[in-house]
């Protein structure tokens, strides 16, 4: 039986639910949200109750679901259209021992951002149903946001970087050490502004222009594999991977054949050739010319590039040589685990989107989630005194039914986003709150925390464990939930559920 014709959708009280009024939704046009207070919420459409979800958001145009859902052997990206109900993709992203707790929609609702902890960023083509393409990056991610002009998409990983990649072409653009712990939401207002909430107690706001890069060192992860010392870069700005530095190298750059095919250089199309020396004697090895060879932001090239499979060492895409490490000054942070890079000789300023700090908002609290309403006004976070990580301590806590004490920075909040001033808090969730979704108009905010509930003005719903994540659509319609349920012991796989839609009821203003 296909996983659509699993679908339930409980209708207790249809007949009763309310409505928002007719007049308000003929009113409502492309870009155009609801607005008013919030006086109930429609019945729930259930897309999963077998899985743990991890995140969940509705498309632009609210017609469609995309959620995160753990598998029996991997992450899955899951897609339902929502009316009528029906499972578009259910496509393996990567697995189980990479969490994915992040996914966004692009801004014409065309593609699907993931991320997880294996520090790759993949994207998914929705009229496709297939995966397009994806960057590894040097730190695991577990935040992601799509810019308004969907030219660009921003990653946060668990170690404060937020980082700023173009699309469709997927180059780095430029990156920012937002936070001295993890990046747990990440929100752009519709002017470009970029807000960011880290498990260092703090929001922080970045404008974002298109500027050229600014000159001076890039850090770039290296890794050690005996004598052989790796680092990451692009060739022509596509494809990344490890690059071996090798002082006796005959020839500036290498790579492997594989390597060279994901961006674009075929061997079988290249008509230069040249001679290589390798430890199986000398081989005429392809050569392709004009190339440009990135870390991060700084390039390099014109450059020949020779594809030599032999000449590369096992763990490594590429070689660099010597005539190419001439050009760079070299320094390792053994701490962090970074290269610092700096370009002996000046490089062209390549123009590029650019992240500038505005400020800092610092609360008591931890941000465990953070969005933004439609005119940029209005940030919704959810606190909690605690960082909110699911340790063993946390889960015998929850298997004894102990239930947290009060504490004021349990708490979901409406916040200025101009002035960092908390404007409207919630304070009935028991213990961490980890979710927090602002409706487009402002005025409502919706809130889950591990204590079971969704809160949404003076609604609650209760779930099977852990709320994991709430987000409005566009228009402010719908709500999606995300959540942790626990499979019942019976075994039919079935549990409360953990992906669902709500209608959300206003009140004409």
């Amino acid at each position: 039986m296909s996983r659509a014709l699993l679908l339930v959708v409980l209708c207790a009280g249809c007949a009763a639910a309310p409505r928002t009024p007719d007049s308000m939704l003929r009113e409502l046009h492309p870009g155009e949200h609801l607005s008013g207070a919030v006086v109930g919420l429609g019945p729930p459409l259930v897309l999963n109750r077998e899985d743990l979800v991890w995140a969940a958001a509705p498309s632009p145009d609210g017609t469609r679901v995309a959620f995160a859902r753990l598998g029996s052997q991997s992450y899955h990206l899951a897609i339902f259209e929502r009316e009528p109900p029906r499972q578009l993709a259910d496509a393996a992203i990567n697995p189980l021992e990479f969490d994915v707790e992040s996914l966004a929609w692009s801004p014409d609702g065309q593609a699907i951002a993931v991320v997880s902890r294996d520090r790759q960023v993949r994207f998914f083509d929705v009229a496709r149903g297939a995966w397009s393409g994806a960057v590894l990056t040097d730190e695991p991610l577990v935040s992601v946001a799509f810019h308004p002009s969907g030219r660009a998409v921003a990653v946060g990983s668990s170690q404060g970087l937020v980082t700023l990649l173009a699309f469709p072409s997927r180059r780095f653009q430029s990156e920012a050490r937002a936070h001295a712990g993890e990046v747990r939401g990440l929100a752009f207002a519709a002017d470009g502004r970029l807000f960011t909430g880290g498990w260092d107690r703090s929001v922080a706001v970045f404008a974002t222009a298109e500027a050229p890069a600014p000159p001076g060192p890039v850090r770039v992860r290296f890794e050690r594999a005996g004598e052989v010392v790796r680092l990451r870069g692009s060739v022509s700005g596509l494809g990344s991977g490890m690059f071996a530095l090798d002082a006796h190298a005959g020839f500036p750059v290498v790579l492997t054949a594989a390597f060279a095919a994901s961006v674009g250089l075929e061997a079988a199309r290249l008509t230069q050739t040249v001679e290589l020396h390798t430890p199986f004697g000398a081989i005429r090895a392809p050569l392709a010319t004009q190339q440009s060879l990135q870390f991060k932001g700084l390039s390099l090239g014109p450059l020949d590039v020779a594809l030599c499979d032999a000449c590369v060492p096992p763990g490594a895409q590429g070689v660099l040589g010597p005539a190419l490490l001439e050009r760079l000054d070299v320094v390792f942070d053994e701490q962090r685990g970074e290269a610092v890079l700096t370009a002996k000789a000046p490089v062209e300023a390549v123009s590029t989107l650019q992240l500038t700090p505005v400020t800092r908002f610092t609360f008591e609290g931890q941000v465990n989630d953070l969005t933004v309403d439609a005119a940029g006004q209005v940030l919704g976070v959810a606190f909690s005194r605690e960082k909110a990580q699911r340790t063993a301590q946390a889960h015998q806590a929850e298997r004894r039914h102990q239930t947290p004490e009060a504490d004021g920075w349990n708490r979901a909040a409406l916040v200025d986003a101009r002035s960092g001033q908390v404007l409207r808090t919630v304070l009935d969730h028991r213990g961490v709150v980890s979710t927090a979704a602002v409706s487009p108009d402002g005025a409502s905010l919706a809130s889950g925390g591990w204590d079971d509930t969704v809160r949404l003005g003076p609604l609650t719903e209760t779930f099977g464990w852990s709320v994991r994540q709430l987000r409005f659509s566009a228009d402010g319609r719908w709500l999606t939930v995300a959540a942790w349920t626990p499979q019942n012991p019976i075994g039919d796989h079935h549990s409360q559920p953990s992906a669902v839609v709500y209608e959300v009821i206003y009140r004409p203003p």
